[in-house]
């Protein structure tokens, strides 16, 4: 069978999913018709590093992030035990898209004085039995391609501003990224092409560092900034191929979002390659060494 080795950019771009800043400010805080708390917010990205960004564009190696019409924010209000869920929907973009506004009327419910509040894009969003856990994406290794990761919006970012005033309401948050983006660029260097190709596997033989590697949907405590169920991590992520054919000589990207525990060491990965009924098809004949994180 032909053999591959495992390329050197076997996550690339994981650099773009570093922390980045969200300044969200306070214009004014005004009472409507109904007598409901507005808050106008605008939410604007870094000018020299677009990494929080929404809508995803391949440019060389690194991924362009922009706000897109229709884009929202789930938001949960916390005072005391008091807990609120609000879908806000952008406003308005700016002509570069690097500046977004939104409205927000603050809950009735929550009374004059201090509360926190957490934010989520992405994935499930916040659960609607209890909005203080996020809902992570299902089936992350099935999206296969960039356009594919875009449209099921499995890029998860949040969030959280402790303490706010309702009377006072100015605020700087800070997005992070609750995992990481991958690709894996595959070359055959065989002469004859590749069938029935199903997907690839970083796999190592070690347990507990791949986060969500089955069915997905698994919650992340916004409040105690903790993954639920970690003790479930495997040995293995995939990410499914967007062409079931490659030519001998052609090369194939295939892409992925993942959740990343912290504190979790990545161990020494291999490469496989699955066909379509997951039976293997070629392993890679090196690998990548332990690292404290999936760079």
């Amino acid at each position: 069978p032909p053999r591959s080795t495992l390329f050197p950019y076997t996550t690339l771009f994981r650099s773009v999913f570093s922390c980045e800043k969200e300044y969200l400010q306070n214009n004014k805080e005004k009472i409507n018709p109904d007598n409901q708390r507005i808050l106008s917010l605008s939410a604007s990205m870094p000018e020299k590093n677009n990494s929080t960004r929404i809508a995803l564009a391949l440019e060389e190696k690194n991924v362009k992030m922009t706000w897109e019409d229709g884009d929202q924010l789930q938001l949960l209000f916390l005072q005391g035990e008091v807990k609120v869920k609000q879908i806000v929907t952008v406003k308005n973009i700016s002509a570069d898209r690097q500046k977004a506004d939104f409205d927000i009327i603050l809950p009735e419910n929550l009374n004059e004085g201090v509360f926190n509040l957490y934010g989520v894009y992405g994935g499930g969003g916040l659960s609607d039995a209890d909005p203080a856990f996020a809902v992570l994406p299902a089936s992350t290794g099935s999206a296969g391609t960039l356009e594919s990761v875009e449209g099921r919006k499995d890029v998860m970012m949040i969030f959280s501003y402790k303490e706010i005033n309702t009377q006072d309401i100015k605020v700087n948050v800070t997005f992070r990224h609750l995992g990481s983006l991958f690709c894996i660029i595959l070359k055959n260097m065989s002469g004859s092409n590749i069938e029935n190709l199903g997907e690839v596997r970083l796999t190592a033989e070690t347990d507990g560092w791949a986060y969500n590697n089955g069915e997905g949907g698994a919650l992340y405590n916004v409040i105690n900034e903790q993954f639920m169920s970690s003790e479930t991590a495997g040995d293995y992520i995939s990410l499914k191929s967007p062409e079931n054919t490659l030519l001998s000589g052609d090369s194939i990207s295939f892409w992925a979002w993942y959740p990343l525990l912290p504190d979790v060491n990545w161990p020494e990965l291999s490469l496989v390659i699955n066909n379509n009924e997951g039976s293997v098809i070629v392993g890679s004949d090196n690998s990548k060494p332990e690292r404290t994180e999936p760079a």
